[in-house]
């Protein structure tokens, strides 16, 4: 209710703008009440039994998965990355962050742990490539967030029993990370502006 209401608030002050309707009516409906639940993030056994079944039976997943684990960034994002930036000689690349009004690009560090999985990912890539396109190999089609979802329920949920979502690997990245660094290390990995988010 609250989106569909945000979504049509954005398309009535458009219209106020250009003078098609003299007042947002969408502002004066109420936002409703949402209890938020505490996201699942998978074990370290059940992350362990998942990269064992993706290396095994869907490689290119895999590549993905641990990209996505060790990137902080989100799925649509990575999956905006194109050939042309990243730079695996200076372990970066770039991601374009759409948050709130302003679109900002924004520098990613690669991690040692996780360089040979990009190589991996942009090797055979032209520089418009996307990385990650159909069947996750580099390709000129831009992949949505549902490909990803349904090969996690597809791959993961269903064959081994697991109920975490894909996005639950972020999770669990960051707070390893704030284990071994500190919570703000944890907040710029993920492009927040502040730790209260991590």
């Amino acid at each position: 209710f609250n989106k569909y209401r945000s979504y049509l608030s954005i398309v009535f002050s458009e219209l106020v703008e250009w003078e098609a309707i003299e007042s947002n009516i969408i502002r004066d409906i109420s936002k409703r009440k949402q209890v938020k639940n505490i996201r699942e993030v998978l074990t370290k056994d059940q992350r362990n039994q998942v990269v064992k079944h993706l290396k095994r039976f869907h490689p290119e997943f895999h590549t993905f998965t641990q990209i996505f684990f060790h990137s902080g960034v989100r799925i649509t994002e990575l999956l905006s990355v194109k050939a042309e930036h990243v730079n695996l000689k200076e372990q970066k690349y770039k991601v374009l962050v759409k948050k709130g009004v302003n679109y900002e690009w924004k520098e990613c560090v690669i991690k040692d742990v996780a360089l040979p999985f990009w190589n991996k990912a942009v090797f055979g890539a032209r520089k418009d490539d996307y990385i990650f396109s159909t069947r996750l190999v580099p390709g000129i089609k831009k992949l949505g967030y549902n490909a990803i979802r349904l090969r996690w329920k597809r791959n993961v949920k269903v064959m081994l029993g697991i109920t975490a979502d894909f996005y639950s690997l972020k999770h669990l990245n960051l707070d390893e990370t704030t284990e071994l660094l500190s919570l703000e290390d944890a907040a710029r990995m993920a492009n927040h502006k502040g730790t209260k988010m991590v």
